[in-house]
């Protein structure tokens, strides 16, 4: 065992060696106080750099690099790092990567890290003014042999095509990766007639991984993602959820989606945020809907071309369909949505006997808006969590009233809903205030009218759930 452990001591002070840096003789007396009087992070720091360089400690799993061990001893934590066997999880934050002097010692670091033979998981959140080569990222990440997950934050990741394809290769041999993101990643943008570098590679690279579950790549920039590598991705038999953000996706890309997905059985979440979906790509996402029975939370937010035939693709195919449990449709001032939108959603609801949450916004509905969401209301019985935002037309009386009716007598699994809207008066906010004393299912109620928060009080107490709490919002000046 000594000889062991005296081997595994050369080996790191030669790793140590090859970056630059000569091993220190004492290794105790570095580690011992030298101040009277010590800074938290300063003790944090100490305590850190024992528990990486006690490897019986196998308790000692998780490490974090961030401000509470701003000023460690960068030295030390190197060879700490290379001598710790134990560490499985590394978080190191943005303020930490930032105290470094330069560059170089960022990416000195990053290797040793990814470097430690337990680990498993590594999520690093870059300085967003520091841009590092993929070419650095693929050296990197190819330093690490059990990673599970992979998580990068406000990377700016500089290179050309054959850069990218390089650390596509990289994360081609993590086979045992279930989880990867990237999270509002920069890269080099179109220049002259030139095309945009894109995700392709990295995207390709991930579709064979045989593990793989979770993928979510968000942009700092957006971009026109052409192509069909998306729908190679959607292929894969162990892929459970897919999220993209801040991109134009082209039809050609969601088609691709929409043709794996017919066939998939594993996906199970889909998010398409901010992705310039048009009219076509709408109608290519709702093509799936009627026959899949794997996908259960869909969201399609703050796409601005969501209109009223839009929202009757979505809801016609919606209607039959079995799995569905979750459906986003946040958007915001540009949205087209009018009551005819509205009745074609709240027409599937009342025939989806799955639907949990329902969640759109910027609406431009009245009164027979609201009166379909009544409607829906008193026949469905799967709805637990409703949020209703609408802007741009005044709301009767009348709507009030038959959304009030519906909740005294309606959904009784309905838990939360929010209800925002412009024109309401004293004898809606009256209605709706006795319909939330008579329902004791509901736990979350949240309104815009906060003159009215006194109108409002929970339920006394029942068998079964009560209101727990009601959050009263003033999201617009009435």
């Amino acid at each position: 065992m000594e000889g062991m452990m005296q081997a595994f001591g050369n080996s790191s002070n030669s790793m140590l060696s090859a970056w630059g840096f000569k091993p220190k003789e004492r290794e105790d007396e570095e580690l011992e106080e030298t101040k009277t009087v010590k800074t938290v992070q300063e003790v944090n720091a100490e305590s850190m750099l024992g528990n990486l360089h006690n490897n019986i400690n196998f308790f000692f799993d998780k490490l974090e690099l961030n401000e509470d061990v701003l000023g460690i001893d960068y030295i030390l934590l190197l060879r700490a790092l290379c001598h710790n066997t134990t560490v499985r999880f590394l978080t190191i934050g943005s303020s930490f990567l930032g105290s470094l002097n330069t560059d170089e010692e960022v990416r000195i670091l990053l290797e040793i890290a990814a470097s430690m033979p337990k680990l498993e998981t590594l999520r690093v959140t870059f300085v967003r003014e520091m841009a590092m080569e993929a070419k650095v990222v693929s050296d990197i990440i190819g330093r690490t042999s059990m990673l599970k997950e992979l998580h990068l934050v406000d990377l700016e990741l500089p290179g050309d095509d054959y850069d990218m394809e390089s650390l596509g290769e990289v994360l081609e041999k993590l086979t045992s990766l279930k989880s990867f993101s990237m999270l509002n990643l920069g890269l080099e943008e179109a220049v002259d007639e030139s095309d945009p570098i894109t995700p392709d590679h990295i995207v390709n690279s991930l579709s064979g991984l045989p593990a793989l579950e979770h993928v979510e790549i968000t942009m700092r920039r957006k971009f026109l993602w052409e192509g069909d590598s998306l729908g190679v991705l959607c292929d894969s038999s162990t892929l459970k959820s897919l999220k993209l953000e801040n991109m134009t996706l082209s039809i050609a890309q969601v088609a691709s989606i929409a043709s794996s997905l017919n066939d998939n059985t594993t996906l199970t979440s889909l998010q398409l945020r901010h992705c310039g979906l048009d009219d076509e790509c709408w109608r290519a996402v709702a093509s799936i809907l009627p026959e899949n029975g794997t996908l259960q939370h869909l969201d399609l937010s703050q796409n601005d071309k969501l209109d009223d035939d839009g929202c009757f693709v979505i809801g016609s195919c919606l209607e039959g369909n079995t799995a569905m449990k979750t459906l986003k449709l946040y958007n915001d001032e540009g949205s087209e949505v009018t009551s005819r939108g509205v009745t074609s959603l709240f027409r599937m609801v009342e025939k989806n006997s799955a639907l949990e949450c329902l969640e759109m916004s910027y609406t431009a509905s009245d009164a027979v808006g609201f009166k379909s969401v009544a409607d829906a209301l008193v026949r469905n019985s799967s709805l637990k969590r409703l949020y209703v935002e609408n802007h741009g037309k005044a709301v009767s009386t009348t709507g009030v009233v038959a959304i009030a009716r519906a909740l005294e007598s309606g959904n009784q699994g309905l838990e939360e809903i929010a209800i925002i809207f412009d024109g309401i008066d004293n004898d809606g906010v009256l209605a709706l205030a006795k319909a939330v004393e008579k329902n004791s299912t509901l736990k979350h109620f949240t309104f815009n009218r906060a003159e009215y928060r006194r109108a409002f009080k929970p339920a006394p107490p029942s068998s079964g759930d009560v209101v727990q709490r009601m959050s009263l919002m003033m999201t617009t000046d009435l």
